[in-house]
C-alpha cells in the first residue's frame, strides 16, 4: 500500500511539474508578443511564475528519489529508518517548499494590496498570518534534525490555509462589490465580465488548495504524539496529502498568472 502511495506520489508530482511547464512556458511567449506598453505590468507575474516552477520541480524531483533510497538500500525496518534520515536532500525540498509558499501567498497579499488602497487596515489579519507563515516554515526546517516530532508543518499548513482564504475573501468581496456599482448602460457587459471571472478564478484556485490543505494539516495533526507504527497506518494518506497540498499550492497562482498574462484578468 504505501509503495503504491509512493508510485501515486511520483506520478502526480510529475504532472503537476508538466502542467506548470505549460504555463510559464506560454506565459513567457505571450509577455513576449505583448506590446512594451504592458510588458512592465506583467513581467512580475511571469518571474515568480517561472520561480514557482524551478522550485516545485526541483522538490519534487529530490522528493522522488527518497523510496529508491530505502527501498533498494534496506532489506529491513532498521534499516529503513537509518536510510530514512535527516539529509541534504530533504533540507533543499522543504527550502523549495517554503519559497513556494512564500511566493504563493505572497502574491496574493500583492494584489490585495492593490485593491484596498483605501482600506489597507483589512490587510492586517491576513499580513499577521502571512508573516506568521514564513516564521513557521523557517521553524520547520529547524526542527528537521530533531527526534521530537513536533506538529509545526501541520500548523503552517493551518495558518497558510487560513492566509490564502482570508485573501481570497477580501478580494472577492471587493470585486463583486465593484461590479455590482458599475452601470450596465456606461459600461458594456461584456467588460463586466472580467470583474466576475476574476472573482470565479480566484475562488476556483483557492478551493483545492483549501481542500487538500485541510485534510494535509488533520492528518499531520493526527500524527501527532502516536508510536513510529501508529504513524506508519496514517503515511499513506500523508502522502497523498503531501502530493495533492503542495502540487496545488504551485498551480493555485499559477491559475491566476496565466490568466494574467494571457490578459483575462488584471
Amino acid at each position: 500500500l504505501i509503495t503504491s502511495a509512493f508510485s501515486a506520489h511520483r506520478f502526480y508530482a510529475s504532472t503537476s511539474a508538466g502542467i506548470q511547464c505549460f504555463m510559464a512556458v506560454h506565459g513567457l511567449c505571450i509577455l513576449f508578443e505583448t506590446p512594451i506598453s504592458k510588458r512592465k505590468a506583467r513581467a512580475p507575474y511571469i518571474a515568480v511564475s517561472l520561480l514557482i516552477f524551478v522550485a516545485y520541480t526541483v522538490a519534487a524531483g529530490l522528493d522522488a528519489t527518497r523510496p529508491f533510497e530505502f527501498l533498494l538500500q534496506a532489506s529491513n525496518g532498521i534499516e529503513v529508518l537509518d536510510t530514512w534520515g535527516i539529509k541534504w536532500q530533504i533540507y533543499t525540498y522543504r527550502a523549495c517548499y517554503t519559497l513556494l509558499t512564500i511566493l504563493g501567498d505572497g502574491m496574493l497579499l500583492y494584489r490585495c494590496y492593490l485593491l484596498l488602497q483605501g482600506s489597507l487596515w483589512l490587510m492586517a489579519f491576513p499580513m499577521f498570518t502571512y508573516l506568521a507563515v514564513i516564521a513557521l516554515s523557517i521553524a520547520q526546517i529547524a526542527v528537521l534534525g530533531s527526534r521530537a516530532h513536533y506538529p509545526v508543518e501541520g500548523a503552517c499548513v493551518g495558518m497558510s490555509i487560513v492566509t490564502n482564504v482570508t485573501i481570497t475573501a477580501l478580494i472577492s468581496t471587493h470585486i463583486i462589490k465593484g461590479r455590482k456599482g458599475l452601470s450596465p448602460s456606461i459600461i458594456p457587459s461584456s467588460s463586466l465580465r472580467i470583474y466576475t471571472g476574476t472573482a470565479h478564478i480566484l475562488i476556483e484556485s483557492a478551493l483545492p488548495l483549501t481542500l487538500s490543505g485541510i485534510g494535509f494539516a488533520a492528518v499531520l495533526f493526527a500524527q501527532s504524539g502516536k508510536t513510529i507504527p501508529e504513524r506508519t497506518r496514517l503515511l499513506p494518506a500523508e502522502i497523498t496529502f503531501t502530493v495533492l497540498y503542495y502540487a496545488f499550492l504551485a498551480i493555485s497562482p499559477q491559475m491566476i498568472v496565466f490568466r494574467v498574462t494571457t490578459g483575462r484578468s488584471w
